[in-house]
């Protein structure tokens, strides 16, 4: 209730307190006093005559013998918020990520755990997150590469991906990498990580971003130079094949790989020497070139 009407409704409500008990009111504001009796009766007192005395009477009536009613005002009610509901599939994948993260588990309950993790799917993406901030290489590690694994589904970790692209763990990096690469939107900053482990000491990891890169193509067209390079270092098919295959989507934007691709094509058998005839026409067709290589 604003202050002006709580002024306004007392005043009010005085008034009418006077009015009925007129008498006390007087005799209250006037006391030591002497008031001259009026020269009529009091049944020939008007209304607006009362009126009159009731506004010359009324400062002294309300400071010295009434005051003002009090309200009893409702206390506001707090509504307290009802807790959000728990998922019961994210609370299986605390306890399935906790198994997964202990030392002394099998291998073969090790690869059963993690995949009854993956099957719960989105649901167990918050606990994988949580796991990306670890301390514990490990965990971030496991957590990573569930995530990857999901794909899509780990959108609700982008955020956490993307901080871990600076994790001091390669793997970690590379997992969040091929993670974030499958999500939407996240492709630019995924890429750059992705090439940059194709010259990883380690050929897991050089296979896996390969491998992983395939989710791209013009996307990875600023790239094109570093990714010759990767033709000219590289000897396992694993990675060579993805990254040419990689090299025929970007299209004419690969035409600085076409000299090397064309070495592949006549040194090396099966189905490298396949793919980047392929590369070479996916590229030169798209410029205009009709001119292809074959073996």
């Amino acid at each position: 209730m604003k202050k002006r009407s709580f002024k306004a409704y007392s005043l009010n409500t005085l008034r009418r307190y006077i009015v009925l008990g007129s008498g006390l009111g007087l005799l209250v504001g006037c006391q030591g006093k002497t008031v001259d009796e009026p020269a009529h009766s009091s049944s020939e007192i008007s209304k607006s005559e009362i009126k009159g005395e009731l506004t010359a009477f009324s400062t002294p009536v309300i400071k010295n013998s009434l005051q003002a009613p009090s309200l009893d005002l409702p206390s506001p009610t707090v509504k307290t918020p009802e807790p959000e509901p728990v998922d019961p599939r994210t609370v299986a994948a605390e306890v399935l990520f906790a198994k997964l993260v202990n030392p002394g588990l099998s291998m073969e309950d090790w690869e059963q755990t993690h995949t009854q993790l993956l099957e719960i799917g989105e649901s167990a993406v918050p606990v994988l997150a949580k796991g990306l901030s670890s301390t514990n290489n490990i965990e971030r590690e496991t957590a990573a590469t569930t995530l990857a694994l999901l794909g899509p589904f780990a959108k609700g970790a982008s955020t956490e991906l993307i901080a871990a692209l600076a994790d001091s763990s390669p793997f970690v990096k590379a997992n969040a990498a091929a993670a974030l690469v499958l999500i939407a939107g996240q492709e630019a900053v995924a890429i750059p990580v992705l090439v940059e482990t194709l010259h990883s000491s380690d050929p897991n990891l050089r296979q896996m971003a390969a491998m992983n890169l395939n989710a791209v193509g013009r996307e990875a067209s600023p790239h094109v130079a570093e990714l010759t390079r990767v033709l000219m270092n590289e000897q396992s098919p694993e990675v060579l094949v993805p990254v040419v295959q990689l090299l025929g989507r970007i299209g004419p934007g690969a035409a600085l790989a076409v000299p090397k691709l064309q070495q592949i094509a006549f040194e090396q058998p099966g189905e490298l020497s396949t793919e980047a005839n392929f590369a070479i026409e996916q590229i030169q067709t798209a410029s205009g070139d009709s001119e292809t290589f074959k073996q």
